[in-house]
């Protein structure tokens, strides 16, 4: 089971709650950051689930934007199913 973060009534189920909180602390949207990577809304969905992986390229732009944050910490895996 994922991670469950942001206890709201719209739960966000991730395996990187790390990225998710931060993008959340920025005021940034999935839509946005799929859009700041150039791939689909559900595509940066499937990799926030952990269904597809993140390339190393998305994860280097990711990190540009939270400059002061490693690729660690913004993509420690929570509850992975193997």
């Amino acid at each position: 089971m994922a991670s469950t973060i942001f206890g709201t009534t719209k739960e966000v189920n991730t395996i990187f709650p790390n990225l998710l909180i931060e993008l959340k602390k920025k005021g940034l949207s999935q839509k946005r950051l799929a859009k700041y990577l150039g791939i689909t809304e559900s595509s940066i969905q499937n990799k926030l689930h952990g269904k597809t992986q993140f390339s190393l390229k998305e994860m280097r732009a990711i990190q540009t934007v939270f400059k002061d944050y490693s690729l660690d910490y913004l993509f420690t895996e929570y509850n992975k199913k193997e």
